[in-house]
């Protein structure tokens, strides 16, 4: 048991920084689309996507003001009426974005337009993904993921022997500062445990997309392109309204997410690359790539999409929390609280430390002197121990995928399988300051 709570002192020690401000960081994250929105100040239409102009109709107003650019990529917001085209830079230099009103064509914001607060937000976001150091940031975070997950398994198994003689939730507020910050640290970390595994987890996947992504393409992707290998790139481009038209008709029932121009790194120097989604809660956030011959206009082929990718795009909205409107954003917030909590206070634990020396024993020592002062029960069994926190990881898991079958009564039930566990967390800490 001493090497378990070595392991776990160390690995939380190590990581405590850097996880602490990826919580910090994750907040505003949670939030990005409605604080985008208050930041644009400008009412929210509802899109309907069958009436939004002609793409190509679209990416030449996007290009008007940059007669020296090629477009790069189009993002096709389904969910409000917006169209952004990406422009490749003649020498190399800065690429612009401009984001129109997918009903009129006019320009709503550009990379140039972009004001302070947005900046700040794209600040944040990059912070958070990867450090502004690309791929090693990312692979540096993923280590660190990794370290916070061996931190919460090892806690997980050291959890037993420390709550042996108090019931679930107890925080004595009688002793030192450390019984206290202990209690509170145990109690936030077994209500969070499940949730925090889960987008730590996530998070950890997230850092390894750009090489799984990369692997796919030279893999699976380039077996596509072998007929074209020797053929020289299109001179002209096929419209895109007709590229997109071809994938619609091929895939009923997906929505086109956004496109690839021909292009040397994604996709295809030959095509199209046209990415759809499905339209179910489910589907929604699983991506399938399609090639259209950019002379032709014609489909090429449907790529297969492999497991990991999947796994990766799956992943993305239990990371964010973006999947089941805006309570839901708001219980993930709540629990990202809870986990810089569970930080905070492991970390103030430690600079409490006395003596190095066996503080598991010592601890577990103080707690039984303390418990026969007070004729306490004999100890818990393992069920008393653990049935609670089986509940509220049974809890949470219902809540985090619940929202992923649908919308409506999935979505309600989602907020509610959440919402349990804070609320006996807190109905547990308020009972416990009652009863001290």
């Amino acid at each position: 048991m001493r090497y378990w709570y070595s392991l776990h002192k160390w690995s939380s020690l190590i990581c405590a920084l850097i996880m602490l401000m990826l919580c910090i960081t994750g907040l505003p994250l949670i939030f990005h689309d409605e604080l985008e929105d208050a930041l644009d100040s400008r009412p929210h239409l509802t899109a309907r996507p069958s009436l939004y102009r002609n793409l190509d109709t679209l990416v030449a107003a996007a290009t008007a003001g940059y007669p020296a650019y090629q477009p790069r990529w189009v993002i096709i917001n389904n969910e409000k009426p917006e169209v952004s085209v990406g422009l490749a830079s003649p020498d190399n230099g800065e690429n612009p974005w401009i984001t129109l009103n997918a009903y009129t064509g006019k320009v709503i914001t550009s990379s140039e337009t972009k004001s302070p607060e947005k900046t700040a937000l794209t600040w944040i976001s990059r912070l958070h993904a990867d450090l502004f150091a690309g791929l090693p940031g990312q692979l540096f975070l993923g280590f660190m993921g990794l370290l916070f997950l061996l931190a919460l398994v090892s806690g997980v198994i050291i959890y037993k022997p420390f709550t042996r003689f108090t019931a679930f939730g107890a925080i004595r507020t009688v002793g030192s500062p450390r019984q206290k910050f202990a209690d509170l640290h145990k109690l936030l970390g077994i209500v969070a445990l499940v949730w925090t595994v889960l987008v730590t987890g996530t998070g950890v996947l997230h850092t390894l997309s750009a090489p799984l992504y990369q692997h796919w393409q030279t893999s699976s992707m380039q077996s596509l392109l072998e007929p074209y290998r020797h053929q020289p790139p299109p001179n002209r481009l096929s419209p895109v309204q007709q590229a997109v038209a071809t994938v619609r008709a091929e895939l009923p029932g997906h929505r086109v997410a956004f496109l690839y121009f021909p292009n040397d790194q994604w996709g295809s120097p030959y095509h199209y690359m046209i990415y759809t989604t499905g339209a179910t809660s489910y589907t929604t956030h699983w991506y399938t790539p399609a090639l259209v011959d950019a002379a032709t206009g014609q489909l090429t082929a449907v790529a297969a999409v492999p497991w990991y990718i999947r796994l990766l795009q799956l992943a993305h909205p239990l990371h964010s929390g973006n999947y089941g409107g805006l309570p839901l954003k708001v219980l993930w917030a709540l629990l990202d609280i809870v986990t810089i909590g569970v930080i905070v206070s492991g970390s103030y634990l430690w600079l409490l430390r006395k003596r190095p020396a066996s503080p598991l024993i010592s601890q577990q020592m103080l707690t039984v002197s303390e418990l026969s002062a007070a004729k306490a029960p004999q100890p818990q069994s393992s069920w008393q121990i653990w049935k609670l926190p089986l509940l509220l990881g049974s809890l949470t898991v219902l809540g985090c995928v619940a929202a992923l079958f649908g919308a409506g009564i999935w979505q309600g039930l989602s907020w509610l399988f959440l919402s349990l566990p804070l609320l006996i967390a807190i109905k547990l800490c308020l009972r416990s300051g009652q009863n001290h």
